[in-house]
């Protein structure tokens, strides 16, 4: 660390082994920190999509108990119309629409249940990468079959 300059004069520098080790340090923080930030920003997309998908079955809901009570439209049974209840004049950017089934921006896919007399016209998610809290995952055919197996095997001993 230290050096001679000229004359009786000494200096102090670092090395070209602490620079580095320090550059290597900073680097190797600001990756995990860089992953950290996406971890947090996916989990922020995706808390934004229950929320608004919330408040869209709450907004559906009101309108239900509106009409119910005499002072309601007529019911929710196609998306255009469940668009309007939420007061939205267009789609938001970059979802589409087909029959009863919205897609987002990053692919999830969601599908109107109309409303009846007895229930609220719904959203829920049915397909896509980010599925929301508590939503139904896809069971596959060998994991049905290994947890319905010893159930299968009782009643046909008879037990």
């Amino acid at each position: 660390m230290r050096m001679q300059g000229r004359g009786t004069t000494p200096r102090r520098a670092f090395t070209l082994i602490e620079l580095i080790a320090v550059m290597v340090l900073v680097a190797i923080l600001s990756g995990i920190a860089a992953v950290r930030y996406f971890d947090y920003r996916d989990d922020a997309e995706k808390a934004a999509d229950e929320t608004a998908l919330q408040a869209a079955n709450d907004a559906m809901r009101m309108a239900h108990y509106d009409r119910l009570a005499g002072g309601g439209a007529d019911p929710i049974d196609t998306m255009p119309e469940a668009l309007a209840t939420l007061q939205f004049d267009e789609l938001p950017r970059g979802w589409s629409v087909s029959g009863l089934i919205a897609t987002d921006v990053r692919g999830n896919q969601y599908q109107l249940t109309p409303e009846t007399d007895s229930a609220p016209a719904r959203l829920a998610w049915i397909a896509g990468p980010d599925p929301p809290s508590g939503a139904p995952t896809p069971v596959s055919p060998v994991g049905l079959f290994m947890f319905l197996a010893p159930a299968l095997a009782r009643r046909s001993r008879g037990a």
